[in-house]
């Protein structure tokens, strides 16, 4: 991870939609991307806020977590499988 954080936050509607369309929990399943050892993370730049998104491995499958440090904490925005490209960075580190 590339900030310190205290803890870890989300949007409780976005989880709930994100498990309905993805069937991941970002309440569980993001931390463990985000715990992967080999995991990449990198700048994912916004408009309103700086973001970073983070490749790694849930359940052999490629991951990429987009989160933002907020108040101190790691505000988890969204989770979705990994893009061909983030596959490709995440296997040749």
């Amino acid at each position: 991870m590339l900030y310190k954080y205290n803890t870890f936050e989300y949007n409780e509607q976005k989880r709930n939609l994100i498990m309905s369309l993805r069937s991941v929990d970002i309440a569980i399943d993001a931390l463990v991307v985000l715990c992967d050892k080999n995991a990449i993370t990198v700048l994912s730049p916004q408009k309103r806020e700086v973001r970073y998104k983070t490749t790694g491995m849930l359940d052999n499958k490629l991951w990429t977590v987009i989160h933002t440090p907020r108040n101190g904490n790691c505000r988890i925005i969204t989770m979705r499988r990994a893009h061909k490209n983030e596959e490709v960075d995440y296997y040749e580190n």
